[in-house]
């Protein structure tokens, strides 16, 4: 009967387009916080300057982006996160005893640790997260123009939703 094959075919359709509704991969972009690019980012780059602090560091250089979030089927122009780069000097030339000692502090502050190695030819690699915020922290050290002194940290947030409706990206 060609009516029993049609009302199949179109209740299949219907539950498939619910379906496909309810767990789409932009679902964790439809569930993100929303918050003001620029209030993330003070509050994201005064978190970061007190990690910076912690260190006994020296910036040499600093920038701070708001990028887009990336989704499978692309994501909306409010959608976004904050991205810090650093390029710092420790003073006393022991970056790698500041780098461990942070590993320290975040373990015992319950962090999980997503990195830690010791690089060949010298210097650490470390990337945590912060279980409270989700932010991701990286700290690099071991690089051939001062091994002892530099090291480069990147720091990123979770992706928010701005209330504004669009977000102007590149460099804040």
């Amino acid at each position: 009967m060609p009516w029993i094959r049609h009302a199949t075919i179109a209740l299949v359709i219907a539950i498939g387009t619910l379906g496909a509704g309810a767990c789409g991969p932009t679902d964790r972009y439809e569930r993100a916080e929303a918050r003001a690019v620029d209030e993330v980012g003070a509050e994201f780059g005064a978190e970061v300057d007190q990690l910076i602090e912690t260190l006994g560091v020296t910036v040499e250089s600093m920038s701070m982006r708001a990028n887009r979030c990336d989704a499978e089927e692309g994501a909306g122009d409010d959608i976004f996160h904050i991205w810090i780069g650093m390029r710092a000097r420790h003073d006393d030339r022991d970056v790698d005893v500041a780098i461990e000692q942070q590993h320290s502090r975040w373990m015992t502050a319950g962090w999980p640790i997503t990195r830690f190695r010791e690089v060949e030819g010298g210097g650490f690699n470390l990337a945590a997260t912060d279980p409270k915020t989700g932010a991701a922290y990286a700290l690099d050290s071991g690089f051939d123009e001062d091994p002892d002194s530099y090291v480069v940290g990147t720091f990123t947030t979770v992706c928010f939703r701005d209330p504004s409706g669009a977000v102007t990206f590149g460099p804040l």
